[in-house]
Parts: structure tokens; sequence; C-alpha cells
């Protein structure tokens, strides 16, 4: 699966678990200390067969 990108360069990945179980998704490369200035992330869904996909209103965001 290649890596998103943004207006920024590629797109850092992040995942793990949390209070609403697993998550994953695509950030701006952007240091935190530049938070107003970061691309919009893009937050991926997991289906019932454990495979995750971008959502649809998404896709403008994945193309960069």
């Amino acid at each position: 699966q290649p890596v998103p990108r943004c207006k920024h360069g590629d797109r850092k990945l992040r995942e793990g678990s949390g209070k609403n179980g697993a998550y994953r998704g695509w950030v701006c490369s952007l240091p935190v200390s530049k938070k107003a200035e970061q691309c919009k992330s893009v937050w991926m869904v997991l289906d019932q067969s454990g495979k995750w996909s971008f959502r649809p209103e998404d896709e403008d965001l994945i193309a960069g």
C-alpha cells in the first residue's frame, strides 16, 4: 500500500489501540510545534473482516 502524501511530503503512520479500540491513520509530517500548519489527518476504518480501508470522503486527502 503506497504511503499517502500531503503538501508537506509523505504522511506518517499512526496506529495502536485506545479507549475506543484499534486505530490507524496517516498524519502530516510537520512537527507538533507547527500543529496549526499541519494538514488534516486521514483516519482509516476497520471492516468486519479485519481489513483497514480509507473512508470515501477522505479520497481527496489521500492524493495530497
